[in-house]
């Protein structure tokens, strides 16, 4: 039996709109759902909500394009999400679709008022000050910047470790926390919690309420986890650079552990710069060009010319229907693209490969001294590090596989 009927009437519900170069961004924000739609679509749902019929509707956007919508399926879809129910007493089927929950958002305490404040115009000058102070400081005094070994650690080596683990928790935590603030600054509610990249666990800042915002004000969201490394960069190096010429006088402990935690920092900056995958760089890269699909059209587009072009493997994918402003905004992010795997590239051979390196031979060096005997000395220290770390890659494991499991009345 058809769900809408010519004669029901629909009900929709209060949606927030964002005008896009697509079309126009309808969202529920105590949802957390937003979906695109073309104006053409919009206008079928501005007629239902001046309480015309399905059918109505349906005559007017004909008249109007000269087409036929298939309204069933277009409704059905906009339940799903919860734009849309049938007004009481016209659904033709006693049962009602599943409406969506309303999502908990966290850190709702975090008055919009304060995180404007601390985003403010002010603030961001005083980092970029600081930003600008530390490059100057860098250039004039190269020995600042920790190379691989500022994250090897000979002596001590399972207390360097856990010590570096804990402090990439603690950085992402600080890094997802400033999204969230950017965001509450421009009124958007978040969630919070823990996630997974493959298996390993991360923190994640679920703000998918900026896609109600205007395009210019989803910058500093996107941009306020990398802002706040690089501050927090630039003040340890300019605290090392106080170091260097003697005007602060750090204990070995201190500057071993302060520039082991700028080198994360640093990595951590470098990771945003791996334009083939989705970091923060990347989606202020594609707002900033109004592409939705702008990674995957980029690696098509480079598929065609290396893959199907110069190698002869597999078959060319039809990008024709692809406008002619997005297809020229592609073709240049793929010589962004490029440039991001050399990035990749040249950090794993010059950097992550020989930090590997040295472990391992650290590691069996130190099995053959004995040093990993039952009951030696310094046994606790590497107990807890590898208990933790075992805990740290099973948990990962854990929802990287609950992911990968179909869910129920799903194929595999």
């Amino acid at each position: 039996m058809v769900r809408y009927s010519s004669d029901t009437h629909v009900i929709v519900e209060p949606l927030t709109r964002q005008p896009d170069a697509d079309g126009v961004m309808l969202g529920r924000k105590e949802l957390g759902v937003y979906l695109l739609l073309p104006l053409e679509a919009v206008g079928v749902l501005d007629d239902l909500e001046a309480g015309h019929s399905v059918g109505e509707a349906q005559a007017l956007y004909h008249r109007r394009h000269g087409e036929t919508p298939e309204m069933e399926e277009f409704l059905t879809s906009l339940e799903r999400r919860g734009f849309v129910r049938p007004a009481p007493g016209d659904a033709e089927e006693p049962q009602r679709l599943a409406s969506p929950a309303a999502k908990a958002f966290h850190f709702e305490w975090i008055s919009p008022r304060w995180a404007a404040l601390v985003c403010s115009k002010p603030v961001l000058a005083a980092a970029g000050l600081v930003v600008a102070t530390a490059l100057v400081l860098a250039w004039s005094n190269h020995s600042i910047i920790p190379g691989w070994r500022a994250a090897y650690f000979p002596n001590k080596t399972a207390a360097g470790l856990l010590f570096l683990m804990f402090l990439g928790l603690f950085t992402t935590l600080i890094h997802e926390l400033a999204h969230l603030v950017a965001a509450r600054a421009r009124g958007v509610s978040c969630r919070f919690g823990i996630g997974n990249q493959l298996w390993f666990l991360v923190w994640e800042t679920d703000m998918t309420g900026i896609w109600a915002l205007p395009r210019e004000e989803r910058y500093l969201p996107i941009l306020a986890g990398p802002l706040a490394d690089l501050v927090t960069a630039s003040l340890l190096m300019i605290v090392s650079y106080l170091n260097a010429i003697g005007w602060l006088v750090l204990t070995p402990r201190v500057l071993v552990f302060g520039r082991a935690l700028l080198f994360v920092y640093l990595m951590r900056i470098a990771w945003q710069c791996y334009f083939f995958l989705r970091t923060d760089f990347y989606y202020a890269i594609a707002n900033f060009l109004g592409c939705k699909r702008l990674l995957h059209d980029t690696q098509d587009f480079l598929r065609n010319i290396v893959m199907a072009g110069l190698l002869g493997i597999g078959k060319k994918t039809d990008q024709s229907h692809i406008p002619p402003v997005e297809r020229r905004m592609f073709r240049i992010y793929s010589v962004v693209w490029i440039v991001g795997r050399g990035l990749a590239f040249a950090l794993l051979i010059f950097v992550q490969i020989p930090l590997f390196y040295n472990y391992i031979t650290l590691v069996v060096q130190k099995f053959r001294d004995g040093a990993f005997r039952s009951g030696g000395g310094d046994s606790t220290m590497p107990l807890l590090t590898g208990l933790f770390f075992s805990i740290f890659l099973m948990a990962g494991l854990g929802l990287w596989l609950k992911r990968l499991w179909p869910k129920k009345g799903q194929s595999v």
